[in-house]
């Protein structure tokens, strides 16, 4: 169990502390007036802030004319909006990504580059193989998976070697754009080519200027930035605000819901919250880390865990959406809560205390933080810093799996991740299991761990365990599933584990 004290905290990442990072973090969106700064068309724009609630999406419509940016789902799922974003890493490399213009916030794209399909040239390599291959059927969804491959293809470019994609990188690369008419088999045939194609080197010289000029908004405005300690002082101040990193859920409230936040503190750039680092103890993801990065670590630790998170929604939520938010919107259906539990992680949560004028912190297990449906013990004051791994995790075995009526890009019905570790007679010596979409929350199955003790995983011990976990759980009927269906699912998933005897 975690020990709820508060005590006074260091920042995240201080062993690697990067003296500039003060100088590149988060923006508080409130009354305050300040410009946005952003680069699209070919020079930098300056524009007065707008309402918190204004989407890169109506921006690009409304105020650009730009009508390649579809609007479809409102909500992230199909793609049709899918523009693509340049930012600078912290070494100053340009970093590439397609995102869901629909859900994200505005203020989101300060100091970045935004493209959308109108701002490739016709010779552009993407254009011209998605022309050859006669990709374009309606032509609706066409801009968005132009963006979806453009983004990727300037990866792959940015890569030393002679870069080559292969139909898995395609097919991820596309994983959230549908296609109304059916005509994928084109589209995966044009990124299989597009690399092969000459360069557009008019188009590229722009990108340098581009990245020129990026690089001096960095350093000819370092007053538009606040370190974490500022960050937590305006957090402190203002607990109304909505907190937004990928704002992929938050995204929602705003085109479903029709919320209409008053202020904002966003933490998207903040560098103290993207820390990836590992030493003898813990492996720390730091909050505002993208999916995508986070998903790769995992994977590379843990391969057997790659299919359940690449499923983990399409590539441009990955992009945006962050391990915090995950974490903060405590979805009974969030895919990395199970494996989270299982791999015994840990929230830091840090906040300020303005009578001792200082930050302090405190630390939960992953199955402590989430409370109910929704519900966590993030206190009002409080952010969520980094999820800390222990390293002993790394000598267990792990394995997830994900049941959603669509393969790909779809939310889960039911979800189980089990990590184990055996003894020298292949029996259970350690167990942890964990599901999503099972009750009001993502779920610790204590009970079945401790009938799976001392056992093997043979067939008539996981049938045993798998009565006992349709017993333990509280499933809900709803539009992706029936509750007896659910049930049924999560006990035969656990057989899988025969698999591993």
């Amino acid at each position: 169990m975690s020990d709820p004290a508060s005590t006074e905290a260091s920042m995240p990442g201080e062993p690697v502390r990067d003296p500039d990072h003060a100088q590149r973090t988060g923006r508080l969106m409130d009354a305050a007036p300040r410009h946005l700064r952003f680069w699209h068309r070919g020079q930098m724009h300056s524009v007065e802030p707008p309402a918190p609630h204004t989407t890169l999406l109506d921006f690009l419509r409304i105020e650009r004319g730009d009508v390649a940016v579809k609007e479809a789902c409102a909500q992230g799922d199909c793609g049709a909006c899918a523009v693509a974003a340049a930012c600078l890493s912290d070494d100053g490399q340009l970093r590439w990504m397609a995102i869901n213009a629909c859900i994200k916030p505005l203020a989101w794209i300060h100091g970045k580059a935004v493209f959308s399909a109108r701002d490739l040239p016709p010779a552009h390599p993407v254009i011209c193989a998605l022309l050859a291959r006669e990709s374009s059927q309606c032509g609706f969804c066409t801009p968005g998976f132009v963006m979806a491959l453009f983004a990727v293809y300037q990866e792959a470019r940015d890569r030393p070697g002679s870069p080559v994609f292969n139909r898995e990188q395609v097919l991820d690369a596309i994983s959230g754009n549908l296609c109304r008419c059916t005509g994928y088999l084109p589209i995966i045939e044009a990124g299989l080519e597009m690399l092969q194609r000459p360069p557009a080197l008019d188009f590229d010289q722009g990108l340098a200027a581009m990245r020129r000029a990026l690089l001096a908004h960095r350093v000819e405005h370092p007053d538009a930035h606040e370190d974490l300690r500022a960050v937590l002082q305006r957090r402190a101040e203002a607990p109304e605000a909505w907190v937004v990193a990928g704002a992929t859920d938050l995204g929602l409230r705003i085109t479903k819901g029709h919320e209409r936040p008053r202020s904002m503190i966003d933490i998207s750039g903040l560098g103290a919250l993207r820390t990836l680092q590992a030493d003898e103890a813990w492996l720390t993801l730091g909050a505002a880390l993208n999916l995508q990065t986070v998903f790769q670590c995992l994977a590379e630790r843990w391969p057997s865990l790659g299919e359940y998170l690449w499923r983990f929604a399409g590539r441009p939520i990955r992009n945006s959406a962050t391990l915090g938010g995950n974490l903060g919107t405590a979805s009974p259906i969030g895919d990395a809560l199970p494996v989270l539990m299982v791999l015994q992680a840990r929230v830091q949560l840090l906040r300020w205390d303005p009578d001792a004028q200082r930050v302090l912190g405190r630390s939960l297990a992953v199955e402590d933080f989430i409370l109910g449906y929704r519900q966590t013990a993030l206190a009002p004051d409080e952010l969520i810093a980094a999820v800390q791994i222990p390293t002993r995790s790394f000598n267990w075995q792990v394995a997830a799996w994900k049941v959603s009526k669509r393969f790909e890009d779809d939310i889960s019905a039911v979800s189980l991740a089990v990590a184990w570790r055996r003894d020298q007679d292949g029996r259970v010596a350690a167990i942890r299991l964990a599901a999503g979409g099972v009750a009001d929350r993502a779920l610790r199955l204590r009970s079945v761990e401790d009938l799976l003790l001392g056992r093997r995983f043979d067939p008539a011990e996981l049938r045993q365990a798998g009565e006992q976990l349709k017993a333990a759980i509280a499933p809900i009927s709803d539009a992706r599933a029936s509750a007896a269906y659910r049930r049924e699912v999560c006990g035969n998933l656990l057989l899988r584990l025969g698999a591993h005897a």
